[in-house]
């Protein structure tokens, strides 16, 4: 469920959702949401009553030098890189009005190239050694079965923190179909942070592709995740032998994910 905060706008709870067994994902136990470095203090004095005892940063070195996470009271700080900064360049993720200008002034030379680059993007994700080492830190953490609530997050909180999520909620026995709704949830929440860019483009570019390009980039689109799914089919089979044999978090972890966040 969405929580109301001043500043954070793609900020959920994960809890009230429900497994395929009858489970029932824990309240106030995972947060998913985009960075903490634009979080008012208000927001800030949220997060700790909400308990929030660790932060996750799936960004890069360059992002979090640019915008480092504001600190929540009582809570550690976990900075596990998903993407490589090479590869950051593909994404509007940075606020710089110049790397906007630049990255959608590229992918408007190939009609479709930004949506080819995201979806070749979230396989990065899960093949490049930085994805899988900051997914299994990730998940490994949360089979430690730490105190308190565990919030985690990327820069818009849609591609590396929506995976994070997915393999998240795989683990806890969520339906494919919720995962997906979920994911989908962040078009919403970063509807008016979209327009935004797409404005802020179109003064430097009036090519009319320019908010196709922009959307490709910046929203959740079903056809990245499911390309996750299509490509784990191929290649492992199943999502669980994926989470056990690529991410290394073995059934006794998965097992332990379960019996920290379910109400069963």
């Amino acid at each position: 469920m969405s929580i109301e905060f001043e500043s954070l706008k793609n900020i959920r709870d994960l809890g009230g959702m429900t497994t395929k067994n009858g489970g029932v994902i824990k309240n106030n136990s995972l947060y998913r949401s985009s960075h903490l470095g634009s979080a008012s203090d208000g927001d800030i004095i949220k997060l700790a009553q909400l308990n929030v005892r660790h932060v996750v940063d799936f960004r890069t070195e360059s992002e979090v030098a640019e915008r480092p996470d504001r600190k929540v009271e009582g809570s550690d700080y976990h900075h596990w890189s998903a993407l490589t900064d090479r590869k950051l360049g593909i994404t509007l993720d940075k606020d710089s009005a110049g790397q906007l200008a630049k990255t959608v002034e590229h992918f408007l030379a190939s009609k479709g190239q930004a949506k080819r680059d995201m979806l070749d993007l979230y396989v990065s994700l899960i093949e490049d050694e930085a994805g899988i080492a900051a997914y299994r830190n990730f998940l490994t953490l949360l089979s430690t079965q730490p105190e308190g609530a565990v919030l985690w997050h990327c820069s818009l909180g849609k591609d590396r923190a929506g995976l994070a999520t997915m393999f998240a909620l795989e683990c806890l026995g969520v339906s494919k179909d919720d995962i997906i709704e979920d994911y989908l949830k962040t078009n919403g929440n970063i509807n008016d942070r979209v327009e935004e860019f797409i404005q802020n483009a179109q003064e430097v570019n009036s090519d009319p592709d320019v908010p196709y390009v922009v959307r490709d980039l910046l929203t959740a689109d079903r056809d990245y995740i499911e390309k996750i799914y299509s490509y784990v089919s191929d290649k492992y089979g199943t999502m669980k032998l994926f989470i056990s044999d690529c991410l290394g978090i073995s059934e006794e972890m998965q097992d332990n994910i379960k019996k920290r966040y379910l109400n069963i």
